[in-house]
C-alpha cells in the first residue's frame, strides 16, 4: 500500500512539474490598443513563489518592462495595459529554481474599435450585433463564455457591450468587476432571463453609473439597445485618466532628526567633562554628524529626493478606479541637487498593489480598482452649458466663480468629464497630492 502511495504521489508531481507554462492575452482572444485588457497565465502549481516580468515591443522596436510578482503556482489572471503600437510582447517566468519565456505576437489579436462579447446567442444575433454601427464603422464580436468574463474590472477595458444568455449568479470577484464595468459605461444585455431571485439581473441589482444592465427586447433591435456611440467618442470611467500632474509628495523629517542630533550630541558634551580623553574623537565624530546633518537638511540623503507624485481617484458605488503617476525630475529645485536615482524604485515597491500602465526610467502611471471607504466631500462641479463649481459650507452648498485650488491642476480633466456627462453632479475633494470625483444622478 506504502508503495501504490508513493507511486500516485510521484506521478502527481512529475505531472505538475510538466504543467505547461502558457499565457493568454485579450477579451476572446482580441486586444484593444491604447486598453487594459486579461491577461490568464498557468503556472505548475508546485512551482513556489514566482514572478512575471512583461516586455512591450513597439513597431518601432523600443521596448518597456514591467514586473508582478505571485505567492504561488496555478491559474491567474491580472490586467495588462498594451498601450497603442506595442506588436509583441515578451513574457519571462522567474522562479527559484527555473526561468521560462513565452513570445505573444499580437499580429492578428489588434482591434481598434469596439469590442462586444457574446455567449449564448445564435448566429443570426451576433451578424446582427456586427453591424449595430454599419456604415458608419465595423464592429467586432467575440465568443466570451462565463468562465472568461474577468475578475478585475480593469481587464473589461475594451470591451464596449456583452450580450449573453442569463448564466445565473457569478462568484464574488467577477459579479464585482461586472458591476465595476457597468457602473463605468458598458452595457451588459441578458437573453432568456431567468425566474426572479436566479438571474444575474437581480443578483448585479440597481447600478448607478454611465453603463446598464437590460434584458434583451423580444425583438432583438440591437442598434437601439446597445445604443453605442462611434469609438472614440466617449471613453469609459476609469479608462479615461489624463496623466495626472506632478506635485510634491513626501517631507522629510527634519525637526525630529534635529532634535535627534542635539539630544545625542548634549549626551557627548557630558562625557568629555568627565572623561577629557574623549575629546579629540568626539571633536571629530562631531565635524562628520555636523556634515551628515547639512547633507540630511539640504535634502541630499533622501530616497524621495526629486520624485513628485499626484493621483486621481474616480469613485463608484462597489469602489474606485485609481491612477497614480510617479515623476522623477532631472534636478531637484531650488538647489540643484541631482534626483536620487532610487526614487522611483523605491516607490514602486511601496506600491506593489497596483498595475503599471506606463513605465520607464524617470516615469510611472500605476493604476488599479480600490474597495470603497467613507470620504465626505467639500466640493461639487457640474454641467449647465458651462463648468459650475461649489463648495461646502454650513448653510449648504455655496456657487463659486473660480475652480477649487485644490483641483486647478486637475481642472482640465474634471471639466471633460463634467461635460461629457451632464446628466451627473459630481462631489469629490483631495489635497495637493492627490484629488476624486464621486458621480451622483441628477441634479443637487
Amino acid at each position: 500500500m506504502k508503495l501504490l502511495v508513493a507511486f500516485l504521489a510521484l506521478l502527481l508531481t512529475s505531472s505538475a512539474a510538466a504543467a505547461p507554462w502558457r499565457a493568454e492575452l485579450g477579451l476572446g482572444g482580441t486586444v484593444v490598443p491604447g486598453s487594459w485588457a486579461p491577461l490568464r497565465l498557468s503556472v505548475p502549481p508546485l512551482s513556489g513563489p514566482w514572478s512575471l516580468r512583461v516586455t512591450a515591443v513597439s513597431a518601432s522596436g523600443r521596448t518597456t518592462e514591467t514586473m508582478t510578482a505571485h505567492g504561488a503556482g496555478g491559474e491567474t489572471e491580472e490586467p495588462l495595459y498594451v498601450a497603442a503600437g506595442v506588436r509583441s510582447l515578451r513574457l519571462r517566468f522567474e522562479t527559484a529554481e527555473e526561468t521560462r519565456e513565452v513570445e505573444l505576437s499580437l499580429a492578428g489579436r489588434l482591434f481598434p474599435g469596439h469590442v462586444i462579447g457574446v455567449d449564448g446567442l445564435d448566429p443570426y444575433d451576433e451578424a446582427e450585433l456586427a453591424d449595430v454601427l454599419m456604415p458608419l464603422e465595423p464592429v467586432k464580436v467575440v465568443a466570451m463564455p462565463v468562465s472568461q468574463w474577468p475578475a478585475s474590472p480593469l481587464s473589461y477595458g475594451g470591451l464596449a457591450a456583452l450580450a449573453a444568455l442569463d448564466p445565473g449568479t457569478l462568484a464574488p470577484a467577477r459579479l464585482t468587476a461586472l458591476r465595476a464595468w457597468v457602473a463605468a459605461g458598458g452595457v451588459l444585455v441578458i437573453a432568456e432571463r431567468l425566474p426572479p431571485g436566479q438571474s444575474l439581473l437581480d443578483q448585479l441589482g440597481p447600478v448607478v453609473g454611465a453603463g446598464r444592465a437590460v434584458e434583451a427586447p423580444a425583438d432583438r433591435d440591437w442598434r437601439s439597445t446597445l445604443n453605442l456611440r462611434p469609438y472614440g467618442e466617449v471613453k469609459r470611467w476609469g479608462t479615461d485618466f489624463d496623466p495626472p500632474p506632478s506635485s510634491g509628495r513626501f517631507e522629510s523629517p527634519v525637526l525630529r532628526t534635529s532634535l535627534g542630533f542635539v539630544l545625542v550630541w548634549a549626551v557627548g558634551v557630558l562625557a568629555v567633562r568627565t572623561r577629557p580623553g574623549l575629546k579629540i574623537p568626539l571633536l571629530w565624530a562631531a565635524a562628520c554628524s555636523a556634515g551628515a546633518a547639512v547633507l540630511f537638511l539640504l535634502g541630499w540623503t533622501a530616497w524621495d529626493r526629486g520624485l513628485s507624485v499626484h493621483g486621481r481617484e474616480l469613485v463608484i458605488e462597489s469602489g474606485r478606479f485609481s491612477s497614480v503617476a510617479a515623476v522623477r525630475a532631472g534636478r531637484q529645485d531650488p538647489l540643484g541637487w541631482p534626483a536620487s536615482p532610487w526614487a522611483l524604485s523605491a516607490w514602486r515597491e511601496e506600491n506593489k498593489n497596483g498595475w503599471a500602465r506606463a513605465a520607464d526610467a524617470d516615469h510611472l502611471i500605476v493604476e488599479t480598482f480600490l474597495e470603497p471607504i467613507v470620504r465626505h466631500p467639500a466640493f461639487r462641479v457640474l454641467w449647465d452649458g458651462r463648468v459650475r463649481w461649489f463648495a461646502s459650507s454650513p448653510s449648504g452648498w455655496r456657487a463659486q466663480e473660480d475652480v477649487p485650488e485644490v483641483w486647478r491642476h486637475d481642472e482640465a480633466w474634471i471639466a471633460r468629464l463634467v461635460s461629457s456627462y451632464p446628466g451627473f453632479t459630481w462631489s469629490g475633494g483631495g489635497d495637493a497630492q492627490s484629488v476624486w470625483l464621486k458621480p451622483e444622478e441628477g441634479r443637487p
